[in-house]
């Protein structure tokens, strides 16, 4: 009806503009269950001819619907393709710890030695994750049989919720060494201006430990957690740097300087140099974010499709929690990597100064969203600054911004924010969205200018 409204008058164009962006931002304000009936998305056929502008209103109502109206908040096309999951009694492709499984258990402790004595298994560790009211069991094979044949028996007890191979994840940084184009870039001075620095804001980062004592995060970090006690840490880097974008550092500015950050100790390195871990810890932190209430989770790490991860991260995504990843560093023919694949997860890729797409990022239809990730500045342990690249330096910015608009709208909700992420963007590929940039660059003026 606004739309039709607007079809039969004519206004002058300052003030057509003035009308259409109180539309957006109405559009973007409106809450899920006012689109609950989700009804027919509004065309060019219902309204019948229109203006250019007019064209752009329904453009955006269109990807508001499809955001709230789609099954989570970083599936956008609805028409998108879910994830190839192989059948329940397999395990999904990809790297994984050999001969051993993870098993999500309806019971008590008591309940996985149980399961673990009827399957010929060896219980490795379990714990307790509050999130899901279910214990998860890391479970050793002693014998020959396969992680599949493992699986398929576990699928037959009634005790045992999901199973899967223990995959490995890896952190999505490349060694990169050209100016501090990024805050220009993303327009980082216009959430300043109206003074928002994410105050009271919780984001917790599942990475490698932290140097807490870098100067740009002494007294920043809130809270840390590790869920590789026996592990000795061998690197604090990633960590440290996607930390310090998020709070700023000596000769560059932070996204969201006054958040409280927690940081979830689930990668080191492996003696090839490379940052990796396995779901079991993942599960812990995420597990452990989601005990503190954390409003957004940073994940810049990539890994293959895992049944439990997409069950307990769509847990947390329903009970509030905002979920960022990147894309992946395998390239452009590579298949989609998770958790940034998964609906519930806002997938972010990363671009150079001259907006062009960082060239080892994957590609797919769950891209959602663009921002500076090649040859960024950010703080290193031991108080040094370096340039750093990947798609794991792209995806604090997402979480940064995601903090502002929760400082402006507590009560912000998943989908919301990714609403206003979605239409808050610069194209920068194919027109809408396109599977190389998602929406486009986010662009902050477009979020908090005045």
């Amino acid at each position: 009806m606004i739309l039709r409204w607007y079809a039969t008058r004519r206004r002058p164009r300052a003030r057509v503009a003035a009308h259409i962006g109180l539309a957006v931002l109405a559009l973007v304000s409106t809450t899920g269950a006012a689109l609950a009936a989700c009804g027919p998305a509004p065309s060019g056929t219902t309204v019948g001819p229109v203006s250019g502008d007019l064209a752009r209103i329904i453009s955006e109502a269109r990807k508001v619907r499809s955001i709230y109206c789609g099954p989570g908040p970083g599936r956008v096309d609805t028409r998108a393709p879910s994830p190839t999951d192989a059948p329940r009694t397999q395990a999904n492709p990809g790297p994984r710890r050999p001969r051993e499984v993870v098993a999500r258990i309806d019971g008590d402790s008591q309940t996985v030695t149980a399961v673990a004595r009827a399957n010929n298994l060896v219980v490795l560790e379990t714990r307790r994750i509050d999130v899901l009211d279910a214990q998860s069991a890391r479970f050793q094979i002693p014998d020959a049989r396969t992680i599949d044949a493992v699986i398929a028996q576990l699928a037959n007890d009634v005790r045992v919720v999901s199973s899967d191979a223990n995959h490995l994840f890896r952190l999505q940084a490349d060694s990169l060494d050209d100016a501090r184009f990024a805050p220009k870039l993303i327009k980082l001075a216009a959430p300043a201006a109206v003074g928002l620095t994410g105050t009271g804001t919780r984001i917790a980062i599942i990475d490698t430990a932290v140097d807490d004592k870098n100067p740009p995060l002494a007294g920043r970090i809130a809270g840390t957690f590790n869920s590789l006690p026996d592990v000795p840490i061998k690197s604090r880097r990633h960590g440290t740097v996607v930390s310090s974008l998020i709070a700023g550092g000596d000769g560059f500015r932070g996204i969201a300087s006054r958040a409280q950050l927690y940081v979830a100790r689930a990668f080191d390195l492996n003696p090839d140099g490379e940052g990796i871990t396995d779901y079991f810890a993942i599960e812990a932190s995420i597990n452990w974010a989601a005990g503190l209430r954390v409003r957004i989770l940073n994940m810049s790490f990539a890994g293959p499709y895992n049944r439990n991860m997409e069950a307990v991260l769509k847990r947390v995504s329903t009970q509030g929690m905002f979920l960022v990843a990147s894309v992946g560093n395998e390239g452009p023919d590579a298949p989609p990597a998770y958790p940034a694949a998964f609906d519930s997860v806002i997938a972010v890729t990363a671009i150079d100064e001259r907006r062009q797409v960082y060239q080892k990022a994957n590609r797919g239809r769950h891209v959602f969203i663009a921002a500076p990730g090649v040859d960024i500045l950010a703080a290193t342990p031991g108080g040094a600054v370096d340039f750093v690249g990947g798609t794991s330096f792209a995806t604090p910015f997402v979480s940064g911004i995601a903090a502002l608009i929760l400082e402006r709208q507590p009560s912000a909700s998943p989908r919301s924010i990714a609403v206003r992420l979605s239409i808050a963007t610069v194209d920068l590929g194919d027109p809408d969205r396109d599977p190389v940039f998602g929406h486009g660059l986010v662009d902050m003026s477009l979020l908090f200018g005045r």
